[in-house]
């Protein structure tokens, strides 16, 4: 069960809380942390290439949304740096206890939108809420280092063609991911909390440390190039979180990013997995204990 419930802390880390995205708000999240006062875009293209491959869960995907909003209210999402590192931190709603959502935003079309890698040319489907999207089944849908072009005819969005390299999945090795039902690592803050991996490449890996308080959702977000295979999150970024957080979660994210402009929207392509521990082929997430 303890597996079930990291295993979807990873999807929401690596999908959600880590990279501001979400299916209601077209990426306007993330980008209202990153792109400083203009909280909310008024235009945002975001195209994601999904991947998680392990033993038990195999499973991938290619999205594609394009919003438009015309308001002035930002995200209630807000980040600020720690040590080397930055912490999001998204309120919780008073009244019903999630995390208080941005504001949403209107989907618009592009056309036809297609992915085009190793397996041949692939069209999203348009959803009922004007997203696209693709599943691409259960088989392992790239080593690294394959390339990706995700096009659109052209619509309220203008045509474009983006090109991407697919990231490698790196193998952690320290932390090691405890057994089943095994104790979770200790992390003394005074001391740092150093990670290791087997060096990959292309890509950045953003290690996320994660935590609930009564009133918001912290995650500390650390970036190191693939090909380090080495880092520390220093003392000074640990004492950010706070030391009686709860549920608390390791986690990391590999991805690989494009950007272009279509006519006035900017275009992101960003490629990403979830990595694996080296010794039992899951998914390296864990909870942790603070001393």
């Amino acid at each position: 069960m303890r597996s079930a419930i990291l295993l979807a802390a990873a999807v929401t880390l690596g999908c959600g809380a880590a990279t501001g995205r979400s299916s209601s708000d077209g990426g306007a999240a993330d980008m209202a942390v990153m792109s400083g006062p203009e909280a909310n875009p008024p235009k945002l293209a975001t195209l994601i290439l999904q991947s998680y491959f392990f033993t038990g869960l195999a499973m991938a995907s290619a999205t594609a949304t394009f919003s438009t909003y015309d308001g002035g209210m930002s995200g209630p999402c807000s980040v600020m740096a720690a040590g080397a590192c930055r912490l999001r931190s998204c309120p919780r709603d008073s009244d019903m206890g999630g995390i208080a959502r941005p504001p949403m935003r209107t989907n618009v079309g592009a056309g036809t939108v297609t992915l085009t890698g190793p397996s041949g040319a692939m069209p999203l489907a348009v959803g009922s809420d004007g997203s696209y999207s693709l599943s691409l089944g259960s088989a392992k849908p790239w080593d690294g280092g394959e390339s990706f072009t995700m096009s659109a005819t052209g619509d309220a969005v203008p045509a474009f063609t983006t090109s991407i390299l697919a990231t490698s999945r790196p193998r952690m090795l320290t932390p090691a991911r405890p057994a089943m039902n095994g104790p979770t690592p200790t992390v003394t803050r005074a001391s740092g909390l150093p990670i290791t991996w087997k060096a990959a490449s292309p890509g950045t890996l953003t290690i996320t440390v994660a935590t609930d308080t009564p009133t918001a959702f912290l995650a500390l977000l650390c970036d190191a190039p693939t090909s380090a295979g080495s880092y520390t999150v220093a003392p000074e970024a640990l004492a950010a979180l706070p030391a009686d957080g709860t549920d608390t979660t390791l986690t990391a994210n590999v991805a690989n990013t494009s950007t272009l402009m279509a006519g006035d929207w900017p275009v992101t392509f960003t490629v990403e997995n979830v990595p694996n521990d080296d010794a039992q082929d899951l998914p390296w997430i864990m909870g942790i204990t603070w001393q």
